[in-house]
């Protein structure tokens, strides 16, 4: 997959099938979409591109609400499950006041057809864009009659009746609800990050883990021990992970997510690591003593492998 960072350098392609948006999670009703988007590429023969945009259009569109803003997806996780997918070229637009400031049907004659090439559009059922949120399906059918391009709405996905989308699926993770999250995500929810040096002190009571920084941006579950698996230099690993403050050493303002990789002892330091969430052992505790937290940790590791590590 090619992946282009300046509209101003965009190969123009008459020949092109587009969707846009952040598709933050790339969820289930994403993946319907980008399923459309694919399938009729391969039909007719054309460039499959997806528009997305880094910062996320809220924290120019609504700077004030960045503080509390979290994500699903980065771009880089995005990128490796697009290609994945099989789109052909990602768009990753700058997005600051100049084209937040574009209004829907300026945003879709200078970027859309003038400087990429569209010739159909695949837009999801609830789907806005441009200025005062001017950009929409309505529109689109408008223009398509103009400037001769398609235009197909997905309908929107639903999950045992719930209907799928990417608010709900953030208050599941920070609720704790992680195997439910997965299941709208269709895969394990994903944490990627680098290796910092902690304390050192899970190696001193047997249980050595790395601590991983994440994007700041990154939605991190609720406070809690998870079963995990984590890609490592492209190995994949059992896990349990916790995600806290540490109670019984630091009560850290933050959370800290420290996974304790099954089976593995080799220094890690500022490698990245991927992990996916599987599901929720328990909620973070307090211990009186050191030896008291190692009774649990073996406890959680049992309950994790009796309960087991599910393939997705």
């Amino acid at each position: 997959m090619l992946i282009q960072t300046d509209l101003e350098k965009i190969t123009y392609s008459k020949n092109t099938i587009i969707t846009i948006g952040t598709f933050d999670g790339i969820h289930r009703g994403h993946q319907k979409i980008l399923k459309s988007l694919v399938n009729e590429s391969n039909l007719r023969n054309l460039r499959s591109v997806l528009l997305t945009f880094e910062p996320h259009p809220q924290t120019i569109i609504r700077p004030e609400r960045t503080p509390q803003m979290r994500i699903l997806t980065t771009i880089e996780e995005k990128a490796d499950i697009l290609d994945k997918l099989g789109v052909d070229v990602l768009i990753v637009a700058k997005f600051d006041k100049e084209l937040a400031s574009k209004t829907g049907e300026e945003f879709i004659k200078d970027i859309l057809l003038n400087k990429i090439g569209m010739t159909k559009c695949v837009i999801g059922h609830d789907h806005v864009f441009g200025k005062n949120r001017s950009g929409n399906f309505d529109l689109m059918i408008r223009l398509s009659r103009s400037y001769g391009f398609e235009v197909n709405q997905i309908n929107a996905v639903a999950h045992e009746n719930t209907v799928i989308n990417s608010t709900l699926i953030r208050r599941l993770i920070r609720e704790g609800h992680i195997e439910r999250a997965n299941q709208f995500l269709n895969r394990p929810y994903l944490y990627s990050g680098k290796i910092v040096k902690g304390d050192g002190r899970g190696r001193t009571i047997g249980y050595p883990t790395a601590n991983i920084a994440g994007h700041p941006l990154k939605l991190i579950p609720q406070n809690g021990v998870y079963a995990c698996f984590v890609h490592l230099k492209n190995i994949k690993y059992r896990a349990v992970t916790n995600v806290g403050s540490r109670p019984t050493f630091t009560n850290a303002d933050e959370a800290i997510i420290e996974t304790h990789i099954l089976d593995f002892s080799n220094n890690v330091y500022d490698d990245e690591i991927q992990i996916e969430f599987l599901y929720r052992i328990r909620d973070e505790a307090k211990f009186n003593s050191t030896e008291e937290l190692k009774r649990q940790i073996s406890e959680d590791i049992k309950t994790a492998l009796n309960k087991g590590f599910p393939i997705n």
